[in-house]
């Protein structure tokens, strides 16, 4: 095993969810600088901290590193739930009970993960259909200004932001860009009300806040799943949440969910990582696939060696902006079959855009 993947193991082991509380990981120092390292590339210090304060995994020097990340980071939640809490409260006054989501979710509502734990930059909150309006008005009232307006079609009206506050407000209207994989009327209705405080917001179910977890780390950002790549910070959340739920997760929608979209190999190659990484146990009789087992060494391997994402981001770029349940969402009702969908967006995409973004997109990372 590489260097990189001894750091890469131990980092693991530690955050493991199941991780035993009397099993030391000891570590020279400069294994702990490079464990270190790596967890602050995956925004995953904090967590690291809460992980290593269960036994004596570190050195002082690491220990008092981590706990100085950790204290920052706890610090600025606490910030920015004062923020998500103002503004819930808000919304209720108008009459509107927002879905919370991500990070938001870690820090309002159960399960415990650590609220000093997870790194967040953003607010994100679905609202519900038809209070569009009001929503903004009331982001307007308290003194957000549209930083950033997303276009016509996705998934989130835009970015705002508000001097002073730690974090920006992420407004929902689909949870996702593949909005038919998981439609928001879908989670809506299966979404449970939580009142604390005189706080009223609701929270996705467990099957679909897991569910919305991988689909925007490895279909929705950049395509990840296409490109090789793996954010340790969401597959780390994701083996947390599945850990904490149990079995209150419908493990077989998800897999006929997924299977129906053509993307049963994400979310095997996923659960792979999530049991090789953090222990998440395999939930289901059927064993994964051939290509899903390639996909899963293949990510290990950019994991350990990162440099290689750059040799394989085009390839997965391109594998992406044409993946299948993208050309059926856009393109089902025009006739014709994938290859006639998938010419028919090339000819839009560069009509649109020009050569020049298109090669640039291409090649991003």
């Amino acid at each position: 095993m590489t260097a990189g993947g001894d750091t890469l193991e131990a980092l693991t082991r530690v955050l493991r969810p199941d991780a035993p509380a009397d099993s030391p990981l000891p570590l020279p120092p400069a294994r702990w600088d490079a464990m270190i390292g790596l967890a602050n590339r995956h925004l995953l210090g904090p967590a690291l901290h809460v992980a290593a304060a269960r036994a004596d995994y570190a050195d002082d020097e690491a220990r008092d590193y981590l706990a100085m990340l950790h204290a920052m980071n706890l610090r600025r939640n606490a910030a920015i739930r004062r923020q998500a809490v103002e503004l819930v409260r808000a919304l209720n006054d108008e009459g509107i009970a927002p879905m919370l989501l991500k990070g938001a979710l870690v820090l309002m509502a159960p399960p415990r993960i650590g609220r000093g734990a997870r790194m967040m930059s953003d607010i994100d909150l679905a609202i519900p259909a038809g209070a569009a309006a009001p929503a903004l008005a009331v982001l307007d009232r308290l003194g957000y200004r549209l930083h950033e307006r997303y276009p016509d079609g996705h998934h989130a009206y835009g970015e705002f932001m508000r001097k002073g506050d730690p974090a920006s407000v992420d407004p929902h209207f689909e949870l996702i860009d593949q909005r038919d994989v998981l439609p928001a009327a879908e989670i809506w209705e299966r979404a449970g009300r939580v009142t604390y405080r005189g706080l009223d917001f609701r929270t996705p179910c467990p099957t679909d806040r897991l569910l919305h977890n991988l689909l925007h780390a490895q279909i929705h950002h950049r395509g990840n799943f296409y490109r090789g790549v793996v954010d340790l910070r969401q597959l780390h959340e994701f083996a947390a949440l599945a850990a904490a739920f149990g079995a209150e997760i419908d493990w077989p929608f998800i897999r006929e969910r997924m299977a129906r979209h053509r993307l049963l190999t994400p979310l095997e190659s996923y659960l792979l990582l999530a049991r090789r990484l953090f222990g998440t146990a395999w939930p289901y009789a059927e064993p994964p696939s051939i290509r899903a087992r390639l996909h899963a060494g293949r990510c290990l391997v950019q994991l350990r060696h990162p440099a290689l994402d750059r040799l394989t981001a085009p390839a997965g770029n391109l594998r992406a902006g044409f993946a299948w349940h993208r050309m059926c969402r856009l393109y089902r009702d025009c006739g014709g079959g994938p290859m006639a969908w998938r010419w028919r967006h090339l000819r839009q995409f560069l009509a649109r855009h020009g050569a020049v973004f298109a090669f640039d997109r291409l090649f991003r990372t």
